[in-house]
């Protein structure tokens, strides 16, 4: 009986050793195998802005280079349990929720989409910026949209990235045109818009409702003012999406179109919208900002410029080998890089 009774409690033991052994186990693949709703967020690539730039004008030549910054999602269906715990132990990642990219109310193609219209709308505002700072006025030829509501019965018709040209077949220069005409019209009625998208001109029908937000407008779509530079200027972003590239096509742009070289034979880099409303060339704040300056000491930038809000975070990632100039306005951006000593490649060249 002692024996069976000892056979018994080995047995018990070996039993929940095999449980406890399964349970981790399970948990094992369950962290390295599940996805989670959370984005693990790194540094991105650091591209010359000048070499994804065209630009129809005679054009001045830089020793250096200046640089858009990015912080790039690991994987956009989400991390697994490891990811995220490794993430939170590494300076060079940050996590947080899917939701915050990936609103569940959209797809991931209408987020994407919408990312793609602010990245044009970010390379239009600063052509527009950059050819004010040189007196080179812009023309108003119509109105972008930047986002549609996925709930609107425009959601069926209008996408982001679409230029509203004439609204029943009056002309559409600027926002206050089709918002005049908009006000005129009773919720639910059939309003005919004629859009550009591309290169395709398109007669479209679409009922208006009630403004859903502040932001939004009777045909449920949030609408910038489109201007068109006096100079043919294109950008090519590719991958890129976003409008937190503004400020650093701003600055490529004007640097190009001028004979003294702003950036001094230096590696700059940075990041900040740009907004034309009332003032011409204002920088607007973007965040990931710590991890973007670890874009920007990748590519061996010792110039960092950010909007004067987010400047104390960037100070707090750069360290000592990196300046972080702080500025709100594309016009101050200029001045402060113009300030900066001879770097010791334009003193060789001098």
């Amino acid at each position: 009986m002692a024996g069976s009774a000892r056979h018994e409690l080995i047995w018990r033991r070996a039993t929940w050793w095999t449980v406890l052994f399964s349970l981790l186990g399970l948990v094992s693949v369950l962290a390295t195998f599940v996805r989670l709703p959370i984005l693990v967020l790194e540094p991105g690539p650091a591209p010359d802005v000048a070499r994804r730039t065209r630009i129809e004008a005679p054009t001045f030549p830089s020793e250096g280079s200046i640089h858009l910054t990015t912080a790039q999602v690991n994987d956009p269906k989400g991390a697994t349990g490891k990811e995220v715990l490794a993430a939170i132990f590494n300076a060079n990642q940050t996590v947080f929720p899917r939701e915050a990219i990936y609103p569940s109310e959209r797809s991931d193609e209408e987020t994407a989409s919408i990312q793609a219209a602010q990245m044009t709308q970010s390379e239009l505002e600063a052509a527009v910026a950059a050819l004010n700072e040189l007196g080179m006025a812009y023309r108003p030829e119509g109105v972008f949209v930047t986002e549609v509501s996925p709930s609107s019965p425009a959601a069926e018709k209008l996408v982001a990235g679409d230029i509203i040209t004439a609204i029943d077949s009056e002309p559409v220069k600027v926002l206050q045109d089709l918002t005049k005409e908009l006000d005129r019209r009773r919720t639910g009625e059939p309003t005919r818009l004629e859009v550009s998208r591309g290169r395709k001109k398109l007669s479209l029908t679409v009922k208006t409702v009630e403004p859903p937000s502040e932001k939004s407008s009777a045909l449920g779509a949030e609408l910038v003012q489109y201007n068109r530079p006096p100079i043919d200027v294109s950008i090519s972003s590719r991958d890129i999406g976003g409008p937190s590239a503004g400020l650093m096509y701003a600055l490529s742009i004007y640097d190009r179109l001028v004979p003294d070289d702003l950036t001094g034979g230096r590696t700059i880099a940075g990041t900040g919208t740009i907004e034309n409303g009332k003032r011409s060339g204002v920088v607007g704040a973007v965040g990931s900002v710590k991890l973007k300056v670890k874009s920007a000491g990748r590519i061996g930038a010792r110039v960092f410029l950010v909007p004067k809000k987010e400047a104390e975070e960037a100070r707090e990632s750069a360290g000592s080998q990196m300046q972080v100039i702080a500025v709100s306005t594309l016009r101050e951006a200029i001045a402060e890089l113009k300030k900066l000593p001879p770097s010791k490649v334009a003193q060789e060249k001098a």
